[in-house]
């Protein structure tokens, strides 16, 4: 509704006799349109256009006034007096001017106006719907944040409650004394983006209205905090060694507190985190260390979510025990020719305190025997296999470090040291004897013999593993090309 407003009146003091009514009646001492300094009583009617005084105010004071506008005589309406003259609108000149002064009669202590008259208020009063004066404020009370000493960011929801007995109107909302949003009926809230805030203490006031536009306040202070913490390995310098337990320590700061600090599988809910990592566990290498820390602070109104952030710090992992054990092939070495089956043989060595637990053996890809005592070996059929095979031996020490070597043979149909110029052997046969060259013992390397004899004999070994009819040198010596490495 509309608010009421109770406006000035002047009480005009005539000879003593009678008090002159404010409102819409005829005037009792002077023309109704003079103006002397009286406003209208406004009853909730509809205002009239300027200029005009409100109708029906009050209660007319005396019903039979005359409407003449000039002061009662005692003559009826209508009549003379004695002299037969009538009615003028002019005021009897024995009658007093409501202007003159006060006649020094009490005042019963009424409040005057400007002009010394007595005034019905000092001041505009707000009138309900029944006409009873209200001018107490409406009941403001802040809904959300419900925990106003915690820090927020993101968009942040402020709420308010009006309460009032006639009747809840507007709500303003300002941040650091700038008008963010009014709300004009329940519920009284806004999503403020503290994003656009720097961080840091706020000032947010909330004014209430009535219907009768009473106001009312609220404040508090929102503090801002949309920066991640600060977190960094005080202890761990990049580029540096690590060896054996070694103690890790990480920090994190931040205004609106620490929620955890997390490093792998170690965390804290403040700040420092602090734990042991065992190197001896990790095989010797480059490694990164991380972690992150998340703050206290309420963001997007969840009060566990808060600002996340990283840090890492790279170091070096060096123990002799986590040396990776050194691997050798025996048998067969790179590049070799193999047939019919090989034997595989390495050597694997293990550093420090560690020890080789076992030898694990591949053929391209897929293991194909294991041996846990030197020396280490294990033997491959190569019916299945054609061409370039991968061989690969990989030792396992006590701690779990690995140590691995390659080589790659060709398979073939024929014995390899058939193959011509693949390898080259020079030598001296002295005269009289007898040299044969093939795989005599199966294992995939082509064997010398020399024998007694007048002539250098050269037998060729077939795949089936016996060996074709020699061919016969001088007797002085020879230089043969054959196709795997053979020791003179």
């Amino acid at each position: 509704m509309r608010p009421h407003v109770v406006r000035r009146c002047s009480l005009a003091l005539c000879l003593g006799l009678s008090l002159t009514a404010c409102g819409s009646g005829e005037g009792a001492g002077k023309d109704a349109s003079a103006d002397d300094g009286a406003t209208a009583v406004d009853t909730g009617a509809p205002r009239p256009d300027s200029g005009q005084l409100f109708p029906d105010a009050l209660p007319q004071q005396d019903a039979t006034a005359p409407d003449s506008g000039t002061p009662d005589s005692g003559t009826p309406d209508g009549g003379t007096p004695d002299g037969g003259t009538p009615d003028s609108d002019t005021p009897d000149s024995d009658m007093p001017d409501s202007d003159m002064p006060d006649s020094g009669m009490p005042d019963s202590g009424e409040v005057t106006d400007a002009q010394g008259l007595p005034d019905a208020m000092d001041q505009d009063a707000q009138v309900g719907d029944g006409g009873q004066v209200d001018t107490t404020p409406p009941t403001v009370a802040i809904v959300r944040p419900a925990n106003r000493r915690l820090y927020f960011g993101g968009v942040t929801t402020v709420e308010v409650s009006i309460t009032d007995s006639s009747g809840a109107g507007d709500a303003d909302f300002t941040v650091d004394g700038m008008l963010v949003r009014t709300v004009t009926s329940a519920p009284y809230r806004i999503a403020l983006n503290t994003l656009a805030l720097p961080d840091g203490p706020h000032t947010v006031v909330v004014q209430g209205h009535d219907t009768l536009s009473n106001t009312s306040s609220v404040s508090f202070t929102l503090n801002v905090d949309n920066t991640p913490p600060s977190m960094q390995f005080p202890s761990t310098t990049a580029g540096s060694t690590l060896t054996g337990s070694v103690q890790i320590v990480a920090t994190a700061v931040d205004p609106a507190g620490i929620a955890e600090v997390r490093s792998g599988s170690f965390s804290s809910s403040s700040s420092p985190l602090t734990y042991a990592l065992d190197t001896l566990t990790l095989p010797n290498g480059l490694y990164r260390l991380s972690g992150t820390a998340r703050d206290r602070t309420v963001v997007n109104d969840a009060p566990s979510s808060g600002n996340l952030s990283r840090a890492s710090v790279d170091v070096f992992i060096f123990n002799t025990q986590n040396q990776p054990p050194a691997v050798t092939f025996v048998n067969p070495r790179d590049q070799d020719g193999v047939y019919r089956s090989v034997n595989i043989q390495v050597s694997a060595t293990a550093f420090g305190s560690a020890t080789i637990s076992r030898v694990g053996f591949t053929a391209n890809g897929v293991t194909i025997g294991t041996d846990a005592s030197a020396p280490y070996s294990t033997t491959l059929t190569l019916d299945a296999y054609s061409g370039i095979l991968t061989l690969t031996a990989t030792a396992v020490t006590n701690n779990g470090i690995r140590g691995s070597a390659i080589v790659q043979v060709e398979v073939t149909p024929s014995p390899a040291f058939i193959v011509p110029t693949r390898y080259r052997a020079v030598g001296t046969i002295a005269s009289g004897s007898r040299m044969a060259i093939g795989d005599l013992n199966a294992d995939g390397r082509p064997d010398a013999v020399v024998s007694a004899g007048t002539s250098i004999s050269l037998f060729l070994g077939r795949a089936e593993g016996t060996f074709a009819t020699p061919t016969s040198f001088g007797s002085s010596g020879a230089e043969l090309a054959i196709g795997g490495p053979m020791s003179w």
